[in-house]
Parts: C-alpha cells; sequence; structure tokens
C-alpha cells in the first residue's frame, strides 16, 4: 500500500510530464516578462496568483496570464502576485487545471481560490 507522500509524489510527477514548470520570483508583472516570453508559444498556461493577505492562491488557466493577473488585480483590493505558471499544450487544455483543482478541492475556500497551507503550498513550492 502507497503512502500518501509516494502518492503526491507520483501525481506531482504526472503533471511535470506534462508540463514545462515555470516559477516567478519577481514581486510583479513586470519582473516575470522573460519567462512569460519564454513560455508564450504555448496555447494556454496554468497560473497559480497569490494573494498573502488572504493566504489564498487562485489556481486558472489563462493564454496570457499577465493580461489576467492584471484583470484579477483589478477586482482585489489585496496585492497579487503570480508565483508559478504551468505552460500546457493544445492537447491538453484545461487538463492540468482541472487535475489541480481536484487534488486540491479540500483547500477549496470559492471558485478557483484555494487555501494556501499545506499541501498546496509544499506542492508549488517543490515546483522545478
Amino acid at each position: 500500500m502507497s503512502t500518501h507522500r509516494e502518492i503526491e509524489e507520483a501525481y506531482k510527477d504526472e503533471i511535470i510530464k506534462k508540463s514545462k514548470m515555470v516559477k516567478f520570483t519577481g514581486e510583479n508583472v513586470g519582473d516575470m516578462e522573460g519567462e512569460l516570453n519564454q513560455a508564450s508559444f504555448y496555447h494556454e498556461s496554468v497560473y497559480f496568483i497569490l494573494d498573502a493577505k488572504s493566504n489564498a492562491v487562485k489556481i486558472g488557466t489563462s493564454h496570457s496570464v499577465e493580461e489576467r493577473m492584471i484583470d484579477i488585480q483589478v477586482g482585489n483590493p489585496n496585492k497579487l502576485r503570480v508565483i508559478a505558471v504551468i505552460p500546457q499544450g493544445d492537447s491538453e487544455q484545461g487538463n492540468i487545471e482541472k487535475e489541480l483543482h481536484g487534488k486540491f478541492k479540500h483547500l477549496r475556500m470559492r471558485g478557483e481560490w484555494f487555501k494556501y497551507d499545506g499541501e498546496l503550498k509544499s506542492f508549488i513550492k517543490n515546483l522545478p
């Protein structure tokens, strides 16, 4: 019987096989311009946007993470930050996002916003 850690690692490995992970360390959208350009040939990307004040992460998809970030920021009084992006090809459109929503459903706060704790925090932190 597999342990929780082994299952988590296998699941993470499966997602990594499907995508090229990109992590951002910049404090604002402008800081990630080079990394976004590097990933721009992909049809759509799964993004992780952190609202540190409310300890929440939005897991969503967009053709332009930079534009999506700006749109979300306009409607949010707290400072937001893109903390990771998973570019995906046309054939995978929506699959990775759906898998992540299912994996972290126990942390769902509302819609695509998830509590930035434990398993989700560890998952994002350990992305290559």
